[in-house]
């Protein structure tokens, strides 16, 4: 730790690409994305396809167990880097996992639920707006809500894009500390990307460079080439949280020595 903290900015960028790149564990968490990426691709194609007459549930039972080899891996690998100064090997990934698989798990539930309530809430709020537009108005909702999406949509996916880069330290943050709380460990996130903002170009650009290629891809354009700038952007994303986790370790003020509930 105490190298570490005499590195310069650009050793410790190189140092965490390195990490990251050279690190089986991370490849192995790609690889598992690869299949998964796939499956939801034919799953969503049978949905809006009228003449697919396959069952789904073995499909769905499958993309289940795919989620949760992929959260097992992720947890032990992500763990790992944070005790660990050295690149990460499966058989790392697999020990870190069983320590912090169920925490990771219970969090990423809990997530998801968050996050289908913040869905719903948006959309009932956006529809009681509407139809006040289109009582005030004289309108119908329908419309109103058709002439506001053109507007709404860039935003939301602007919110979409600026989520991961203000909470960039939040999982090294959650694997560092072992602290699977959601709303301490991201309320200190915010404070870090605040006070630092200055400071992260670099993680701005491995953030927001994939994320803005895959905004730009056209629709029309190969799934394959979708599934390699998501690829490219995993590995981009595991560079930024190596650096943030070197970032945490050298910089131990960072962290309250107990964050409140």
């Amino acid at each position: 730790m105490a190298r570490q903290s005499q590195d310069s900015e650009g050793e410790r960028r190189i140092r965490a690409a390195v990490r990251a790149l050279m690190s089986p564990g991370v490849w192995l968490v790609v690889a598992v994305q690869l299949p998964t990426g796939l499956l939801i691709h034919n799953i969503l194609l049978t949905l809006t396809s009228e003449e697919a007459t396959q069952p789904l549930l073995p499909w769905i039972m499958l993309l289940m167990l795919l989620f949760l080899v992929y959260v097992y891996l992720m947890s032990g690998t992500s763990r790992a880097f944070a005790v660990n100064v050295a690149t990460v090997s499966p058989q790392e990934a697999f020990l870190q996992g069983q320590q912090v698989f169920n925490a990771f798990l219970w969090l990423a539930v809990k997530i998801c639920l968050l996050g289908m309530l913040t869905v719903y809430i948006g959309l009932y709020v956006f529809g009681l707006v509407a139809q006040l537009i289109g009582a005030t108005t004289e309108s119908d909702a329908e419309a109103v809500i058709q002439a506001l999406a053109p507007v709404l949509v860039p935003i939301v996916k602007g919110s979409a894009m600026i989520a991961p880069f203000a909470l960039v330290y939040w999982l090294p943050i959650v694997f560092v500390r072992n602290d699977f709380r959601i709303i301490p460990t991201a309320r200190l996130a915010l404070k870090i990307i605040w006070r630092q903002l200055l400071k992260s170009g670099f993680l701005a650009f491995l953030i927001f460079c994939p994320l803005l290629l895959l905004w730009l891809l056209p629709g029309e354009a190969p799934f394959v080439l979708t599934l390699l700038l998501g690829v490219i952007g995993q590995l981009m994303a595991w560079t930024a949280y190596v650096y943030c986790v070197e970032m945490l370790l050298a910089n131990p003020g960072w962290l309250p020595p107990k964050l409140s509930p």
